[in-house]
């Protein structure tokens, strides 16, 4: 189900655009987390999610940030942390220990790796505000003016 904004109404392609974005993606990660439950099922659920956001958030203005802090849950973290462990049978970081993460959980390996991508994508912002959180004191707080003359 594609929504698509009123004639005439300028500015609004955005929103129309993020709530088909939102159904999308409820979509593949209800998909994902419940494959049993018929296509048809998880369309209305996701369509019915983007409705009630837009109802909840009606006529608030919102700046939506480049990258939120990324966490995993504890599931999830013990799957990332698991991962580059050996096992009894399965050498860290190979697909054979995907394979059994994803039995042990009782998921698919798509599954296990989207996990272990939104792991990576976490350490790699935690990494990125960290070194952010240290650029000023490289040089110190006192860095050189260079809007003064002279320089």
């Amino acid at each position: 189900m594609s929504h698509h904004p009123p004639k005439g109404a300028k500015g609004a392609k955005k929103v129309y655009a993020f709530i088909d974005n939102l159904v999308a993606v409820a979509r593949h990660q209800m998909g994902a987390a419940f494959p049993d439950v018929p296509a048809e099922t998880i369309e209305q659920v996701a369509t019915d999610i983007a409705h009630e956001m837009v109802f909840l958030y009606a006529r608030t203005e919102m700046s939506i940030p480049a990258a939120l802090p990324l966490t995993l849950g504890p599931r999830n973290a013990q799957i990332y942390a698991d991962y580059g462990k050996d096992s009894a049978t399965a050498r860290a970081y190979t697909s054979d220990r995907i394979a059994e993460l994803a039995a042990q959980h009782r998921l698919t390996t798509r599954q296990v790796q989207n996990i272990l991508a939104s792991g990576r994508a976490a350490d790699a912002a935690a990494r990125a505000a960290d070194f952010a959180s240290r650029q000023g004191s490289i040089f110190g707080s006192e860095a050189a003016d260079t809007s003064s003359p002279g320089h």
